[in-house]
Protein backbone atom coordinates (compact mmCIF):
# COMPACT_ATOMS: atom_id res chain seq x y z
CA UNK A 1 0.00 0.00 0.00
CA UNK A 2 0.94 3.81 -0.43
CA UNK A 3 2.01 4.29 3.51
CA UNK A 4 0.54 7.95 3.10
CA UNK A 5 -2.71 6.86 2.79
CA UNK A 6 -5.43 5.11 5.37
CA UNK A 7 -6.28 1.76 4.49
CA UNK A 8 -10.24 2.50 3.74
CA UNK A 9 -10.55 5.34 1.10
CA UNK A 10 -13.92 6.97 -0.29
CA UNK A 11 -14.25 8.88 -2.88
CA UNK A 12 -16.91 11.51 -3.84
CA UNK A 13 -17.86 11.71 -7.09
CA UNK A 14 -15.84 8.75 -7.92
CA UNK A 15 -17.06 8.66 -11.80
CA UNK A 16 -14.83 11.83 -12.67
CA UNK A 17 -12.28 11.42 -15.56
CA UNK A 18 -9.31 12.49 -12.55
CA UNK A 19 -10.96 11.23 -9.70
CA UNK A 20 -11.31 7.04 -10.98
CA UNK A 21 -7.72 7.27 -11.82
CA UNK A 22 -6.55 7.88 -8.38
CA UNK A 23 -9.00 5.46 -7.47
CA UNK A 24 -7.82 2.45 -9.65
CA UNK A 25 -4.23 3.39 -8.38
CA UNK A 26 -5.23 3.56 -4.96
CA UNK A 27 -6.82 -0.36 -5.48
CA UNK A 28 -4.02 -1.30 -7.57
CA UNK A 29 -1.61 -0.40 -4.38
CA UNK A 30 -3.82 -2.56 -2.44
CA UNK A 31 -5.98 0.00 -0.92
CA UNK A 32 -9.65 -0.89 0.07
CA UNK A 33 -11.38 1.58 -2.19
CA UNK A 34 -15.24 2.73 -2.39
CA UNK A 35 -16.72 5.26 -4.00
CA UNK A 36 -20.30 7.18 -5.02
CA UNK A 37 -21.91 8.89 -8.26
CA UNK A 38 -25.02 10.27 -9.03
CA UNK A 39 -24.69 7.90 -12.15
CA UNK A 40 -23.50 5.18 -13.53
CA UNK A 41 -20.74 5.58 -16.34
CA UNK A 42 -18.11 3.49 -18.01
CA UNK A 43 -15.88 5.10 -15.30
CA UNK A 44 -17.76 3.80 -12.48
CA UNK A 45 -18.77 0.67 -14.34
CA UNK A 46 -14.48 -0.33 -14.81
CA UNK A 47 -14.27 0.22 -11.11
CA UNK A 48 -16.81 -2.40 -10.34
CA UNK A 49 -15.16 -4.54 -12.66
CA UNK A 50 -12.01 -4.13 -10.84
CA UNK A 51 -13.68 -4.67 -7.58
CA UNK A 52 -13.99 -1.34 -6.23
CA UNK A 53 -17.63 -0.99 -4.66
CA UNK A 54 -19.74 2.10 -6.20
CA UNK A 55 -22.76 3.33 -4.84
CA UNK A 56 -25.48 5.13 -7.07
CA UNK A 57 -26.75 8.74 -4.87
CA UNK A 58 -25.23 10.01 -2.01
CA UNK A 59 -25.75 9.56 1.77
CA UNK A 60 -24.33 9.80 5.06
CA UNK A 61 -23.88 6.19 5.56
CA UNK A 62 -20.75 5.76 2.86
CA UNK A 63 -18.35 7.07 4.80
CA UNK A 64 -19.22 6.49 7.92
CA UNK A 65 -16.30 3.50 8.80
CA UNK A 66 -13.90 5.47 6.21
CA UNK A 67 -10.36 6.36 7.23
CA UNK A 68 -9.76 9.29 4.76
CA UNK A 69 -12.98 11.11 2.06
CA UNK A 70 -11.64 12.10 -0.93
CA UNK A 71 -13.68 14.83 -3.27
CA UNK A 72 -13.36 16.89 -6.38
CA UNK A 73 -13.48 20.17 -7.42
CA UNK A 74 -16.85 19.41 -8.52
CA UNK A 75 -18.48 18.29 -4.86
CA UNK A 76 -19.71 20.85 -2.83
CA UNK A 77 -19.67 21.50 0.46
CA UNK A 78 -23.17 20.66 0.89
CA UNK A 79 -22.75 17.27 0.03
CA UNK A 80 -24.12 15.11 2.63
CA UNK A 81 -20.95 12.70 2.49
CA UNK A 82 -18.25 15.37 2.76
CA UNK A 83 -20.54 17.18 5.62
CA UNK A 84 -20.84 13.81 7.41
CA UNK A 85 -16.80 13.49 7.17
CA UNK A 86 -15.61 16.73 8.23
CA UNK A 87 -18.70 16.90 11.26
CA UNK A 88 -17.41 13.70 12.37
CA UNK A 89 -13.59 14.16 12.28
CA UNK A 90 -13.00 11.74 9.54
CA UNK A 91 -10.13 12.85 7.28
CA UNK A 92 -10.79 15.00 4.40
CA UNK A 93 -8.77 16.12 1.28
CA UNK A 94 -9.34 17.18 -1.98
CA UNK A 95 -8.11 15.58 -5.55
CA UNK A 96 -5.65 18.16 -6.16
CA UNK A 97 -4.26 17.40 -2.74
CA UNK A 98 -3.91 13.67 -3.03
CA UNK A 99 -2.62 13.82 -6.79
CA UNK A 100 0.19 16.30 -5.63
CA UNK A 101 1.32 14.26 -2.50
CA UNK A 102 1.53 11.25 -5.02
CA UNK A 103 3.42 13.55 -7.39
CA UNK A 104 5.72 13.90 -3.92
CA UNK A 105 6.03 10.29 -3.96
CA UNK A 106 7.37 9.66 -7.74
CA UNK A 107 9.80 11.53 -9.85
CA UNK A 108 6.39 13.32 -11.40
CA UNK A 109 5.78 14.98 -14.81
CA UNK A 110 2.91 17.56 -14.54
CA UNK A 111 1.35 18.76 -18.24
CA UNK A 112 -0.48 22.25 -17.47
CA UNK A 113 -2.34 24.36 -20.02
CA UNK A 114 -5.72 25.53 -21.40
CA UNK A 115 -5.32 22.95 -24.58
CA UNK A 116 -3.39 19.54 -24.55
CA UNK A 117 -2.98 18.45 -21.04
CA UNK A 118 -4.77 14.92 -22.24
CA UNK A 119 -3.11 14.40 -25.36
CA UNK A 120 0.49 15.38 -23.95
CA UNK A 121 0.28 13.63 -20.98
CA UNK A 122 -0.92 10.25 -22.58
CA UNK A 123 1.97 10.95 -25.20
CA UNK A 124 4.51 11.31 -22.11
CA UNK A 125 3.10 8.26 -20.38
CA UNK A 126 3.29 6.32 -23.41
CA UNK A 127 6.80 7.07 -24.58
CA UNK A 128 7.94 6.22 -21.32
CA UNK A 129 6.28 3.20 -21.36
CA UNK A 130 7.91 2.28 -24.68
CA UNK A 131 11.07 3.24 -23.36
CA UNK A 132 11.07 0.31 -19.92
CA UNK A 133 10.44 3.04 -17.71
CA UNK A 134 7.44 1.71 -16.03
CA UNK A 135 5.72 4.74 -15.41
CA UNK A 136 2.62 5.56 -13.40
CA UNK A 137 -0.22 7.70 -16.01
CA UNK A 138 -3.05 9.71 -14.03
CA UNK A 139 -5.00 11.20 -17.44
CA UNK A 140 -8.21 12.81 -18.35
CA UNK A 141 -9.23 10.36 -21.04
CA UNK A 142 -9.32 7.06 -22.09
CA UNK A 143 -6.27 5.45 -23.56
CA UNK A 144 -7.27 3.57 -25.96
CA UNK A 145 -4.56 0.89 -25.65
CA UNK A 146 -5.42 0.21 -21.93
CA UNK A 147 -9.09 1.19 -22.24
CA UNK A 148 -8.21 3.22 -18.72
CA UNK A 149 -7.40 6.33 -18.12
CA UNK A 150 -4.86 5.39 -15.59
CA UNK A 151 -1.66 3.53 -15.38
CA UNK A 152 -0.25 1.90 -12.68
CA UNK A 153 3.87 1.70 -12.94
CA UNK A 154 6.67 0.22 -10.97
CA UNK A 155 9.02 2.23 -12.13
CA UNK A 156 8.97 5.55 -9.70
CA UNK A 157 7.73 8.01 -12.27
CA UNK A 158 4.37 9.82 -12.27
CA UNK A 159 2.88 11.88 -15.10
CA UNK A 160 -0.38 13.59 -14.85
CA UNK A 161 -2.42 16.64 -15.73
CA UNK A 162 -2.31 19.72 -13.82
CA UNK A 163 -5.73 21.01 -14.47
CA UNK A 164 -6.17 24.85 -13.76
CA UNK A 165 -9.55 24.89 -13.21
CA UNK A 166 -10.14 26.06 -9.37
CA UNK A 167 -6.40 26.61 -9.62
CA UNK A 168 -6.30 22.86 -8.42
CA UNK A 169 -2.13 22.70 -10.35
CA UNK A 170 -1.15 24.41 -7.32
CA UNK A 171 -1.73 21.19 -5.12
CA UNK A 172 1.01 19.32 -7.24
CA UNK A 173 4.82 20.57 -7.47
CA UNK A 174 6.03 18.46 -10.35
CA UNK A 175 9.95 17.96 -10.90
CA UNK A 176 9.25 18.53 -14.66
CA UNK A 177 6.43 20.95 -15.31
CA UNK A 178 4.82 21.58 -18.67
CA UNK A 179 2.88 24.15 -20.25
CA UNK A 180 1.31 23.35 -22.95
CA UNK A 181 -0.69 27.72 -23.71
CA UNK A 182 -2.76 29.59 -21.80
CA UNK A 183 -5.84 31.20 -22.62
CA UNK A 184 -8.70 32.80 -21.28
CA UNK A 185 -10.94 30.10 -19.85
CA UNK A 186 -12.75 28.96 -16.62
CA UNK A 187 -13.93 32.50 -16.47
CA UNK A 188 -16.09 31.03 -13.14
CA UNK A 189 -12.71 30.43 -11.20
CA UNK A 190 -10.55 33.14 -12.47
CA UNK A 191 -11.41 37.22 -13.49
CA UNK A 192 -9.36 37.36 -16.33
CA UNK A 193 -6.31 36.19 -18.70
CA UNK A 194 -4.00 37.87 -16.26
CA UNK A 195 -5.02 36.59 -13.09
CA UNK A 196 -4.79 32.62 -14.77
CA UNK A 197 -1.16 34.10 -16.13
CA UNK A 198 -0.43 34.49 -12.39
CA UNK A 199 -1.74 31.10 -11.13
CA UNK A 200 0.71 29.53 -13.78
CA UNK A 201 3.22 31.79 -12.73
CA UNK A 202 2.84 30.33 -9.03
CA UNK A 203 2.60 26.81 -10.62
CA UNK A 204 5.64 26.71 -12.76
CA UNK A 205 7.61 28.30 -9.22
CA UNK A 206 6.71 25.67 -7.43
CA UNK A 207 8.70 23.30 -9.07
CA UNK A 208 11.17 22.13 -6.61
CA UNK A 209 15.01 23.09 -6.98
CA UNK A 210 16.80 21.06 -9.56
CA UNK A 211 13.49 20.30 -11.84
CA UNK A 212 12.52 22.08 -15.12
CA UNK A 213 9.60 23.98 -16.68
CA UNK A 214 8.82 22.94 -20.60
CA UNK A 215 6.94 25.18 -22.17
CA UNK A 216 5.77 26.03 -25.74
CA UNK A 217 7.42 28.95 -27.23
CA UNK A 218 4.63 29.82 -29.98
CA UNK A 219 2.51 30.48 -27.31
CA UNK A 220 2.79 34.41 -26.22
CA UNK A 221 1.07 33.94 -22.97
CA UNK A 222 3.66 30.70 -21.60
CA UNK A 223 6.45 33.00 -22.79
CA UNK A 224 5.58 35.59 -21.01
CA UNK A 225 4.73 33.27 -17.55
CA UNK A 226 8.54 31.79 -18.03
CA UNK A 227 10.34 34.63 -18.73
CA UNK A 228 9.82 35.28 -15.36
CA UNK A 229 11.21 32.06 -13.97
CA UNK A 230 14.33 32.01 -11.82
CA UNK A 231 14.66 28.41 -12.87
CA UNK A 232 15.52 25.94 -15.97
CA UNK A 233 13.12 26.50 -18.61
CA UNK A 234 13.38 24.19 -21.88
CA UNK A 235 10.95 25.94 -24.76
CA UNK A 236 9.51 24.04 -27.80
CA UNK A 237 7.16 25.28 -31.05
CA UNK A 238 7.05 25.35 -34.59
CA UNK A 239 7.01 29.43 -34.89
CA UNK A 240 9.60 31.06 -33.12
CA UNK A 241 12.76 30.61 -31.93
CA UNK A 242 12.67 27.37 -29.22
CA UNK A 243 15.07 25.15 -27.82
CA UNK A 244 13.31 22.19 -29.68
CA UNK A 245 11.79 22.65 -33.15
CA UNK A 246 9.84 21.32 -35.38
CA UNK A 247 10.01 21.85 -39.04
CA UNK A 248 8.93 20.60 -42.92
CA UNK A 249 5.32 19.60 -41.41
CA UNK A 250 3.75 17.02 -44.10
CA UNK A 251 1.01 14.57 -43.90
CA UNK A 252 1.33 11.39 -45.83
CA UNK A 253 -1.09 8.07 -45.74
CA UNK A 254 -2.77 9.69 -42.87
CA UNK A 255 0.27 10.80 -40.54
CA UNK A 256 1.99 13.99 -39.71
CA UNK A 257 5.62 13.89 -40.62
CA UNK A 258 8.04 16.49 -38.97
CA UNK A 259 11.72 17.43 -38.81
CA UNK A 260 12.75 17.99 -34.71
CA UNK A 261 15.94 20.22 -34.21
CA UNK A 262 17.15 20.72 -30.72
CA UNK A 263 19.07 24.04 -29.98
CA UNK A 264 19.98 24.17 -33.83
CA UNK A 265 21.22 20.41 -34.52
CA UNK A 266 18.87 17.94 -36.90
CA UNK A 267 17.75 15.26 -34.23
CA UNK A 268 16.02 13.88 -37.39
CA UNK A 269 12.13 12.88 -38.17
CA UNK A 270 9.22 12.31 -36.64
CA UNK A 271 6.02 10.46 -37.61
CA UNK A 272 3.08 10.70 -35.51
CA UNK A 273 -0.85 8.70 -35.91
CA UNK A 274 -2.20 12.39 -35.25
CA UNK A 275 -3.72 15.01 -36.95
CA UNK A 276 -3.21 18.99 -36.90
CA UNK A 277 -0.41 21.27 -36.43
CA UNK A 278 -1.89 21.31 -32.55
CA UNK A 279 -0.91 17.90 -32.10
CA UNK A 280 2.47 18.30 -33.61
CA UNK A 281 3.21 20.75 -30.44
CA UNK A 282 1.84 17.79 -28.07
CA UNK A 283 4.43 15.52 -29.49
CA UNK A 284 7.28 18.06 -29.36
CA UNK A 285 6.51 19.16 -25.81
CA UNK A 286 6.78 14.65 -25.61
CA UNK A 287 10.20 14.86 -27.53
CA UNK A 288 11.52 18.04 -25.22
CA UNK A 289 10.62 16.36 -21.76
CA UNK A 290 11.83 12.88 -22.92
CA UNK A 291 15.18 13.75 -24.70
CA UNK A 292 15.84 15.82 -21.30
CA UNK A 293 15.43 13.14 -18.97
CA UNK A 294 17.81 11.28 -21.19
CA UNK A 295 15.74 9.09 -23.76
CA UNK A 296 17.46 8.89 -26.98
CA UNK A 297 15.23 10.53 -29.96
CA UNK A 298 15.14 7.09 -31.85
CA UNK A 299 13.23 5.72 -28.83
CA UNK A 300 10.78 9.08 -28.62
CA UNK A 301 10.01 8.65 -31.71
CA UNK A 302 9.25 4.85 -31.63
CA UNK A 303 7.20 5.74 -28.96
CA UNK A 304 5.35 8.35 -30.79
CA UNK A 305 4.89 6.09 -34.05
CA UNK A 306 3.32 3.62 -32.07
CA UNK A 307 0.87 5.74 -29.97
CA UNK A 308 -2.83 4.74 -30.20
CA UNK A 309 -4.70 7.99 -29.25
CA UNK A 310 -7.33 8.77 -26.67
CA UNK A 311 -11.10 8.34 -26.75
CA UNK A 312 -12.93 11.23 -27.80
CA UNK A 313 -9.51 13.04 -28.96
CA UNK A 314 -9.85 13.07 -32.97
CA UNK A 315 -10.67 9.61 -32.96
CA UNK A 316 -12.33 8.12 -35.74
CA UNK A 317 -16.07 6.58 -35.06
CA UNK A 318 -16.56 5.31 -38.50
CA UNK A 319 -16.95 5.17 -42.54
CA UNK A 320 -20.54 4.23 -43.83
CA UNK A 321 -21.08 4.94 -47.61
CA UNK A 322 -18.37 7.47 -47.77
CA UNK A 323 -19.02 9.78 -44.57
CA UNK A 324 -16.92 9.61 -42.18
CA UNK A 325 -17.59 10.12 -38.66
CA UNK A 326 -14.96 11.80 -36.15
CA UNK A 327 -15.78 12.69 -32.12
CA UNK A 328 -13.76 15.06 -30.33
CA UNK A 329 -13.91 16.83 -26.88
CA UNK A 330 -13.09 20.33 -28.27
CA UNK A 331 -15.10 22.62 -25.81
CA UNK A 332 -13.00 26.13 -26.08
CA UNK A 333 -12.92 27.76 -29.23
CA UNK A 334 -9.33 27.37 -30.15
CA UNK A 335 -9.71 24.00 -29.73
CA UNK A 336 -12.97 24.05 -32.07
CA UNK A 337 -10.53 25.65 -34.41
CA UNK A 338 -7.84 23.47 -34.12
CA UNK A 339 -9.96 20.38 -34.61
CA UNK A 340 -11.81 21.48 -37.78
CA UNK A 341 -8.22 22.66 -39.07
CA UNK A 342 -7.01 18.92 -38.91
CA UNK A 343 -10.18 18.12 -40.39
CA UNK A 344 -10.29 20.28 -43.27
CA UNK A 345 -6.30 18.52 -43.56
CA UNK A 346 -7.71 15.54 -44.46
CA UNK A 347 -9.25 16.40 -47.93
CA UNK A 348 -13.18 16.01 -47.06
CA UNK A 349 -15.32 17.30 -49.59
CA UNK A 350 -17.33 19.65 -46.51
CA UNK A 351 -16.93 19.34 -42.90
CA UNK A 352 -20.25 19.11 -40.81
CA UNK A 353 -19.65 20.20 -37.65
CA UNK A 354 -21.87 19.60 -34.69
CA UNK A 355 -21.13 21.14 -31.70
CA UNK A 356 -22.54 20.69 -28.05
CA UNK A 357 -21.66 23.90 -25.72
CA UNK A 358 -20.31 22.66 -22.48
CA UNK A 359 -21.46 24.93 -19.38
CA UNK A 360 -23.36 28.09 -19.39
CA UNK A 361 -20.83 30.53 -18.43
CA UNK A 362 -18.45 29.21 -20.98
CA UNK A 363 -20.78 29.80 -23.39
CA UNK A 364 -22.10 33.24 -22.20
CA UNK A 365 -17.98 34.00 -22.20
CA UNK A 366 -17.11 33.23 -25.63
CA UNK A 367 -20.18 33.34 -27.34
CA UNK A 368 -18.90 35.13 -30.59
CA UNK A 369 -15.76 33.34 -30.20
CA UNK A 370 -17.42 29.86 -30.93
CA UNK A 371 -19.88 31.65 -33.65
CA UNK A 372 -15.95 32.44 -35.72
CA UNK A 373 -14.77 29.03 -35.06
CA UNK A 374 -17.92 27.02 -36.05
CA UNK A 375 -17.68 29.22 -39.36
CA UNK A 376 -14.75 27.37 -40.45
CA UNK A 377 -17.10 24.58 -41.04
CA UNK A 378 -19.13 24.18 -44.35
CA UNK A 379 -22.01 23.22 -42.09
CA UNK A 380 -22.67 23.89 -38.69
CA UNK A 381 -25.40 21.79 -36.54
CA UNK A 382 -25.52 23.76 -32.61
CA UNK A 383 -27.25 21.66 -29.68
CA UNK A 384 -28.25 23.04 -26.48
CA UNK A 385 -25.96 23.79 -24.08
CA UNK A 386 -24.83 20.40 -21.58
CA UNK A 387 -25.42 22.15 -18.39
CA UNK A 388 -22.92 19.76 -16.64
CA UNK A 389 -22.45 21.57 -12.79
CA UNK A 390 -24.11 24.54 -13.27
CA UNK A 391 -27.52 25.51 -13.50
CA UNK A 392 -29.22 27.65 -16.28
CA UNK A 393 -27.98 31.37 -17.55
CA UNK A 394 -30.77 33.70 -18.62
CA UNK A 395 -30.58 34.61 -21.92
CA UNK A 396 -27.86 32.06 -22.58
CA UNK A 397 -28.02 29.33 -25.20
CA UNK A 398 -26.97 27.55 -28.22
CA UNK A 399 -29.32 29.42 -30.24
CA UNK A 400 -26.65 32.73 -29.45
CA UNK A 401 -24.00 30.95 -31.37
CA UNK A 402 -26.06 30.03 -34.48
CA UNK A 403 -27.73 33.75 -34.95
CA UNK A 404 -24.31 35.08 -34.64
CA UNK A 405 -23.08 32.78 -37.60
CA UNK A 406 -25.99 33.37 -39.54
CA UNK A 407 -24.72 37.60 -38.96
CA UNK A 408 -21.73 36.55 -39.75
CA UNK A 409 -22.84 35.24 -43.11
CA UNK A 410 -22.92 31.73 -42.00
CA UNK A 411 -26.21 30.17 -43.87
CA UNK A 412 -25.01 26.12 -43.39
CA UNK A 413 -25.62 26.75 -39.54
CA UNK A 414 -28.60 24.88 -37.60
CA UNK A 415 -29.33 25.31 -34.15
CA UNK A 416 -31.38 21.65 -32.47
CA UNK A 417 -32.68 21.37 -29.02
CA UNK A 418 -31.47 17.67 -28.62
CA UNK A 419 -28.89 15.02 -29.66
CA UNK A 420 -31.45 13.39 -31.73
CA UNK A 421 -32.93 15.99 -33.75
CA UNK A 422 -28.92 16.56 -34.43
CA UNK A 423 -28.95 13.24 -35.93
CA UNK A 424 -31.59 14.21 -38.14
CA UNK A 425 -29.91 17.35 -39.20
CA UNK A 426 -26.83 15.90 -40.04
CA UNK A 427 -28.59 12.58 -41.62
CA UNK A 428 -30.59 15.73 -44.27
CA UNK A 429 -27.29 17.17 -45.38
CA UNK A 430 -24.66 14.55 -45.38
CA UNK A 431 -23.32 13.78 -48.94
CA UNK A 432 -20.67 10.76 -49.82
CA UNK A 433 -17.02 12.39 -48.99
CA UNK A 434 -18.20 14.22 -46.33
CA UNK A 435 -16.25 14.25 -42.32
CA UNK A 436 -18.74 15.13 -39.67
CA UNK A 437 -16.94 15.93 -36.54
CA UNK A 438 -18.38 16.04 -33.40
CA UNK A 439 -17.38 18.03 -30.82
CA UNK A 440 -18.24 18.49 -27.15
CA UNK A 441 -17.05 17.68 -23.39
CA UNK A 442 -20.84 16.25 -22.82
CA UNK A 443 -22.30 13.29 -24.20
CA UNK A 444 -22.73 14.52 -28.31
CA UNK A 445 -20.37 11.67 -28.47
CA UNK A 446 -23.47 9.50 -28.00
CA UNK A 447 -24.67 10.55 -31.83
CA UNK A 448 -21.70 8.99 -33.52
CA UNK A 449 -22.71 5.06 -33.76
CA UNK A 450 -26.42 6.79 -34.28
CA UNK A 451 -25.62 8.62 -37.11
CA UNK A 452 -23.64 5.79 -38.78
CA UNK A 453 -26.61 3.49 -38.35
CA UNK A 454 -28.71 6.12 -40.12
CA UNK A 455 -26.27 6.80 -42.82
CA UNK A 456 -26.54 2.84 -43.71
CA UNK A 457 -30.12 3.06 -44.33
CA UNK A 458 -30.62 5.65 -45.99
Amino acid sequence: MLGVYPERVHFVGIGGAGMSALAEILHGHGHAVTGSDLRRTALTERLESLGIGVQYGHEPALVTDAALVVYSSAVRHGNPERRYAERHDIAVTRRAEMLGELMRMHTSIGVAGTHGKTTTTSLIGHVLAHAGLDPTIVVGGTLRARESNAVIGRGGLLVAEADEYDRSFLSMHPLTAVITNIEADHLDCYRDIDDIKSAFLKYARGVPAGGRIVACGDDRHARDVVSRIDKTVITYGTENDADYIARDLRVAQGRTLFTVARRGAILGQASIPLAGVHNVRNSLATVSVCCEMGISFDVVCGGLAGFAGIRRRFEPVGVCRGMTVIDDYAHHPTEIAATLAAARGLGFARIIAVFQPHLYTRTRDFMDAFAQSLSAADVAVVTEIYKAREEGIAGVSGRGIVERMRAGRAPGAVFVETKEQAVDAVTATARAGDGIVLMGAGDICDIGPKLLERFSHE
